[in-house]
């Protein structure tokens, strides 16, 4: 019930067209197993209780327990199972909670040689009997331990209905989405596959819409009222920039951070895993994300948002253009249930009509259908409940003078269609916390009066994999805030959260320049004497030599900012200018080789500056966090700017 078991959308054609029977296979040994007498059914109906699988034999043909099946999912991995008995006329495997309903390739291991058998279609499915009702053409039922939960929400993405008491579902359904998914109810998981949680399954296209198709999911018990989340904004995954080998220090400081976190965890993305300019170029799409994903998360559960650029430039419209991603990770708009907080993930890219081949005609809005959605899923939602909603456009974006935050979701081009206020309108009876990301900038903006406040989380790429190629070991945004993660923990409805810097200690939490060694550095020679380059050099040069300037990437006003000399409190003023680190490590690099680069320094509101009144004084900086917790640095000035000092990754 997962990216694997959507393929079966996509592959009808192998479905008509393989035997049972069939042993054609030139990857395989050649056959010294009297493997035809092995029948293969074309189809497999899989207890989720048991999860065993029975293959009957025209006649004993020496096959063992020692013996082992190997069951390879179209475009997935390969799964290994043992042969736990055998009969004169059939064997049995013993299979696990890693195989989905999904189509099959399967594999005898006999005495070292691996022997083709054939494929089947494996529908996993509970005892549970149902008749379905009139007109039902989708229906299933939702257990734990192999009884049926009552009250459990499933959604084909236009319609919700909740599970009876047996645990069984049934709809009419449009099966535009061609898939169905549980929204996963407080107390229970799914199983997890690789990194993807078991919450959603394919369905067939083979037969008309009104056909009947039965999908069942099953779900595990689970104390989770208090958790933690890690946040992935965007990974731009392409194989370029040396981005596989940064992205490695940076999972390895993700790993080493969730295991130093008791009780259950859950990661959620918001959107760009990959890039979809580099889908075809580079060979590298949601297959290869997650098998690199996998290779530091195996196991755990990976929630996903999806991006601007994981639309497939090829398509042909805002839902063609989702064909991929929703066959490789996930619907592109669900919700579930963490403890006592509900999660809603949405696609606020809306390509509208644009035509295949282009990447950025999209607006930033929530279609008319996930309006509709949001509307029914919202009806289940005590009005008052927490809920943590993602998407990939952040819904505000900050403004030049430090304090307007203006609406960013300004799409909405059609009736029906959710822009920033009529996605307010929707939530406004409710605790929201926002997670976004696409901008790359670190900002955190609570709506006043309104209990909706959006947090967007930067990029873990930072500067697209930039920085880091340039300059090793520097991995920086171009607000000047570091590549990272935010880690939030829930306590029931309490909620508490920080931004974690790849390579830093969970204290880095600002950066503080001396500008009169910054000046001395930014020079025009820097950026290769480009006239471009002038702009930055002009900023530097207007700072005064006893001006301190203060960077703290995850500020919200609740933050405290202090900056004394020799223990006199200096004025300390917000500005709207641009940090020196990411001009040396990335902008003035990149105007060496162009003279109209991209992905260079932008101005942010997340500075702070104090002036001092001397060049060799001692300064003390103390940011104290929403959190309560304070974090300090001596500047004993004049303080020098090397770019070695910021060097970790």
């Amino acid at each position: 019930m997962t990216r694997n078991t959507y393929c079966l959308l996509f592959i009808s054609a192998l479905l008509l067209g393989f035997s049972g029977c069939s042993r054609v296979d030139t990857g395989s040994d050649a056959e010294s197993l009297a493997v035809s007498a092995i029948v293969v059914p074309e189809q497999y109906k899989m207890d989720m209780n048991t999860y065993s699988m029975d293959l009957s034999t025209t006649k004993g043909i020496g096959i063992t327990t020692e013996d082992r099946l190997i069951l390879k999912l179209v475009g997935g991995r390969e799964l290994d199972f043992p042969v736990v008995s055998v009969t004169d006329q059939s064997f049995r495997i013993q299979a696990d909670s890693q195989v989905t309903t999904g189509f099959y390739t399967l594999y005898l291991v006999h005495e070292g040689r691996r022997y083709y058998l054939g494929q089947v279609s494996i529908d996993l499915h509970t005892p549970i009997e149902i008749e379905p009702g009139p007109g039902v053409n989708l229906f299933g039922a939702v257990t734990c331990d192999g009884v049926g939960i009552p009250g459990v929400l499933v959604s084909d993405g236009a319609e919700i209905v909740e599970t009876d008491g047996r645990g069984v579902y049934q709809m009419v359904s449009n099966k535009r989405w061609k898939y169905v998914f549980v929204i996963i109810p407080s107390g229970y998981m799914p199983a997890v596959q690789g990194i993807m949680p078991e919450f959603h399954a394919a369905l067939d296209e083979k037969g008309a819409v009104e056909i009947p198709e039965r999908r069942d999911f099953a779900l595990k018990r689970v104390e989770n009222d208090s958790f933690t989340l890690f946040v992935l904004g965007d990974m731009h995954l392409a194989n370029r920039n040396k981005d596989l080998h940064q992205f490695d220090a940076v999972a390895k400081d993700l790993v080493a951070t969730m295991g130093d976190v008791t009780g259950p965890k859950y990661l959620l993305t918001l959107g760009d895993m990959t890039w979809d300019l580099y889908w075809e170029q580079n060979s590298f799409c949601f297959p290869e994300y997650i098998s690199i994903a996998e290779k530091y998360l195996e196991g755990e559960y990976v929630f996903h948002t999806m991006g601007n650029h994981d639309n497939d430039p090829l398509g042909d419209g805002d839902f063609m253009k989702t064909f991929r991603y929703v066959r490789d990770i996930a619907p592109s708009f669900y919700s579930f249930n963490i403890g006592r907080i509900h999660f809603i993930v949405l696609d606020d890219v809306d390509f509208n009509n644009a035509e295949p081949g282009n990447r950025s005609d999209y607006r930033a809005d929530l279609t008319v259908e996930q309006m509709q959605w949001l509307a029914k899923d919202l009806s289940y939602v005590p009005k008052g409940s927490k809920l943590v909603i993602s998407s990939h456009i952040p819904v505000f974006y900050p403004t030049s003078d430090c304090v307007t935050f203006k609406q960013h979701w300004n799409g909405a081009d059609a009736p029906g269609e959710g822009g920033t206020p009529e996605f307010l309108e929707m939530v406004k009876d409710y605790d929201v916390q926002m997670l976004t990301a696409h901008s790359h900038e670190v900002f955190n903006f609570k709506v006043p009066n309104r209990n909706f406040e959006e947090h967007n989380l930067g990029a873990i790429c930072a500067t697209w994999w930039w920085s880091g190629n340039l300059t090793p070991g520097v991995h920086i945004g171009q607000d000047g805030a570091p590549g990272g993660y935010g880690v939030f923990t829930f306590n029931g409805t309490r909620m508490s959260h920080y931004f974690k810097s790849p390579g830093w200690p969970a204290s880095h939490q600002f950066r503080a320049y001396d500008m009169g060694k910054v000046k001395s550095v930014i020079v025009p020679s820097l950026g290769g004497n480009k006239p471009g380059f002038q702009k930055f050099v002009d900023i530097m040069a207007a700072y005064d030599d006893n001006d301190i300037l203060v960077n703290v990437w995850d500020y919200d006003p609740t933050w405290k900012i202090s900056i004394k000399e020799e223990g006199v409190e200096l004025p300390v003023t917000q500005v709207y200018t641009c940090d020196p680190l990411h001009i040396v490590a990335m902008t003035a690099k990149r105007f060496l080789s162009t003279s109209e680069p991209n992905f260079i320094t932008e101005n942010w509101y997340h500075f702070f500056k104090a002036r001092a009144s001397s060049r060799d004084s001692t300064v003390e900086i103390s940011v104290t966090d929403r959190n309560g917790i304070k974090h300090t640095e001596t500047m004993r000035r004049p303080k020098a700017f090397s770019v070695s000092d910021y060097t970790v990754l």
